[in-house]
């Protein structure tokens, strides 16, 4: 995500959090997650095998 659109998202939290518009802020989590994960690569780290071995390859 951009810095610009990243701005403007926690923006519109503030503001959801000050107004106590939960409604809002909990659109706003929903729609722009804040953390990906790599499956693959997690359970390959997690079980200790490699991702070829995870994705069948």
């Amino acid at each position: 995500m951009d810095s610009g659109k990243q701005s403007l998202n926690n923006n519109k939290m503030l503001e959801a959090i000050t107004n106590n518009d939960f409604r809002s802020l909990l659109k706003l989590v929903v729609e722009n997650p804040i953390a990906h994960v790599n499956r693959s690569e997690y359970l390959a780290k997690v079980f200790k095998v490699t991702e070829s071995d995870i994705m069948g390859v």
